[in-house]
């Protein structure tokens, strides 16, 4: 069984994996999104606002296609649904965002589908990433390419100047880009190809037959530029490459890069078209995207290891969105729901996770609201009920914690079955309330034998006194006929007389009502003992109900006699017109009792060891305005310093082997202190005795004050 410690740091660890996570995609320039299977967004970082101009909050369940020029949707709709068809297994384009302002900004975007463990789509992730600078820039590039050819046409020194600034804008261009004629021959080659291949553009510009490829690949191989040249029918074999209208899309690891270190590069290639519409060549930009990729795979690698922490712990763990719509659901949550991750996934809390109060049975109808209305009030640990899927009740302790960013994104909650810990602490309560009772059996029928045996011979002796005076009734009544009838003669007056002093009939006349008045006596105490017993040994309702405390001690005191008298006195100071407290009166019974034997065991001690007189016990209640206060004082050997901060611990015993389970203070703590919500307190001094003082709420505000 996990301890609050231990569930504590589970929580902490889940909390700093999940801002790891959040700082990295915070932090990235690009828009990182992710959308359900019917397009909507369910996760957008900060960068969409930077580019749209549109709040997260907004934009959070609306349709991505909302966003996106309407001459565009059509291409984005196609692409989407040979995603959804698997018929590609990544999408990459550029197509046209309209911004909160109506501006413009041409985006491009990657994605890719998202699955569960049962292979079902769950919704499509990927970046968006503005590339309106470099889309400008190309359409500048096209309208001087074709600007240069109507000057072609008209001067040849115009057509040199255009052709010029087309490579002072290609040389310019952020992405690694070159252009290749028809030819298959590089004609450009700008700065950023130069950085990332070390190849100076003198050495490259002119040559074909697939020259380019050798600085990235040590050989001539066939890279994107080369399918604008090949037939649909071979571009169809490279299932890696995207084509989307006439541009090609390719992501590709080039270990040679990066001083051998390799490097993720991003490709896009376009063919270039005469004004005649004739394929006159072809332009590829490169980018390096293993920066991103790097974040990528971190990003994946921290989601994996806090999946496997998440299925690994024994808590139950659900997360929601800030619409309290489930997120995750783990697999101890899925254990004691019985929901699945699947099923639960999208649905409102309140569908799924139903509490109730424990007494009333009264279903929380919003429990995530309810909780979270006090920012205090987050961990409930008793009285809670959780109905599973397939109806079943299980007590659970809950807490409740907001998962923040700069805002609220959501919230967390972790809890624990403990129906079989509350039964198997029920089980305890009553072992010990069973030995406590058996431990007092010898001394209870001690108590009773006692007077019962008075009784007993006081029964007999008024038998046979009853016998004698049922003689000498006799001897009256032959006495009266003879008197009634002949006289009385001399001899029967003196039978009589001689009948009432063998039976010595004064003796009975003074006896008879001592007999009496003793054995009434004896009845009474007897009664008082069986009524004590029966008061502490009632199973009663495990429900607080207003109790008398001075009537509980009362009881406990008679029950427990035969532990004290013989080695202490015992004196009640209790405070009349005490109130009443609301309590489990039988579990306060089982409190009182463990600390009196206690008490006479220690000062037992003490007497047998120093053949001292007896001890002395005190027993006081009083009213301290917001708390009933029982303190219970012996003269006995005192608690050492060194074991006081244990006594409370389950099994923690002084007593020798199989004379104390270490229970008894264990249960009394765990009685006052979480069931009660009072207070246990205790002061000792070694060699001088032991007070404990036991405070209980009269309300409920004033728990544990």
């Amino acid at each position: 069984m996990d301890s609050p410690a231990e569930k504590d740091k589970t929580i902490k660890a889940f909390q700093e994996s999940q801002e790891q996570y959040r700082y990295v995609v915070n932090n990235l320039k690009e828009v990182v999104f992710q959308t359900d299977p019917a397009g909507k967004w369910t996760f957008l970082n900060p960068a969409w606002t930077e580019i749209t101009g549109y709040h997260i909050e907004e934009s959070i369940g609306t349709n991505i296609i909302n966003y996106i020029h309407s001459d565009d949707r059509q291409q984005s709709l196609d692409t989407y649904r040979n995603l959804i068809d698997r018929k590609i297994e990544f999408c990459r384009y550029t197509v046209r965002f309209v911004t909160k302002e109506k501006d413009l900004r041409w985006t491009e975007i990657f994605a890719c589908l998202t699955f569960d463990a049962e292979n079902n789509i769950t919704g499509i992730t990927g970046t968006l990433n503005d590339v309106t600078e470099r889309i400008l820039l190309l359409n500048e590039l096209q309208q001087a390419k074709e600007t240069a050819e109507e000057a072609f046409r008209e001067k040849s020194g115009e057509l040199r100047a255009a052709h010029q600034q087309l490579l002072d804008i290609i040389d310019f261009l952020p992405d690694a880009t070159f252009v290749v004629n028809q030819e298959k021959k590089v004609i450009a080659w700008n700065k950023s190809m130069e950085k990332m291949t070390g190849v100076p553009k003198e050495e490259i510009l002119g040559k074909g037959d697939q020259a380019y490829s050798i600085p990235f690949f040590g050989s001539k191989e066939k890279v994107l530029i080369d399918y604008i040249f090949l037939t649909d029918k071979e571009k169809l074999n490279n299932k890696q490459i995207q084509i989307i209208g006439t541009t090609y899309y390719l992501e590709r690891f080039v270990p040679s890069l990066n001083k051998g270190e390799g490097a993720y590069l991003w490709a896009m290639a376009s063919p270039l078209f005469d004004s005649e519409g004739n394929l006159v060549g072809a332009i590829q930009s490169i980018r390096d995207i293993t920066h991103r990729k790097r974040y990528e795979d971190a990003i994946a690698a921290e989601k994996e290891k806090l999946a496997v922490t998440l299925r690994s712990i024994g808590d139950g763990v659900i997360t929601t969105d800030t619409n309290h719509n489930i997120e995750l659901v783990n697999k101890a949550a899925e254990d004691i729901t019985g929901w699945t991750q699947e099923e639960a996934s999208g649905r409102p809390l309140d569908k799924v996770f139903h509490l109730a109060e424990e007494k009333s049975g009264q279903v929380y109808s919003k429990p995530l609201e309810e909780i979270l209305k006090n920012p205090n009030n987050t961990d409930i640990t008793s009285h809670i009920i959780l109905m599973a899927k397939d109806g079943a009740r299980k007590i659970i302790t809950l807490n409740v914690s907001r998962i923040k960013d700069k805002d609220d994104i959501g919230n967390v909650l972790v809890f624990r079955d403990i129906t079989e810990r509350k039964r198997l602490e029920a089980q305890l309560a009553l072992s010990q309330k069973m030995e406590s009772i058996g431990q007092l059996a010898a001394g209870i029928a001690h108590e009773i034998n006692t007077p019962m045996q008075y009784v007993g011979d006081n029964t007999r002796f008024l038998q046979d006194a009853f016998q004698d005076f049922h003689d000498v009734l006799k001897s009256y009544r032959e006495l009266i006929q003879a008197a009634e009838e002949e006289g009385v003669s001399k001899e029967l007056s003196a039978k009589v007389r001689q009948k009432e002093k063998d039976i010595d009939i004064d003796y009975l006349i003074g006896e008879i009502p001592q007999a009496i008045a003793q054995s009434l006596d004896g009845i009474k105490r007897v009664s008082q003992i069986v009524l004590a017993m029966k008061e502490f040994s009632h199973p009663g309702k495990k429900e607080k109900t207003l109790s008398d405390i001075n009537r509980a001690i009362a009881s406990t005191v008679i029950i427990s006699r035969n532990e004290w008298k013989y080695v202490s006195d015992l004196e009640t100071i209790l405070e009349p017109n005490l109130p009443l407290v609301k309590c489990v009166i039988d579990e306060i019974n089982q409190v009182i009792l463990n600390m009196i034997i206690n008490a006479a065991h220690s000062i037992k001690e003490v007497v047998e060891k120093n053949s001292a007189p007896k001890g002395k016990i005190t027993i006081i209640t009083r009213n301290a305005g917001t708390h009933v206060q029982i303190l219970i004082s012996d003269t006995g050997a005192g608690i050492p310093p060194s074991i006081i901060q244990k006594i409370y611990e389950p099994f923690f015993t002084t007593k020798e082997v199989g004379k104390g389970t270490g229970q008894g203070l264990a249960i009394a703590h765990d009685i006052i202190i979480n069931k009660h919500k009072g207070n246990l307190n205790v002061e000792s001094e070694l060699g001088k005795g032991t007070t404990f003082t036991i405070s209980l709420p009269l309300t409920e505000t004033d728990s544990n004050n």
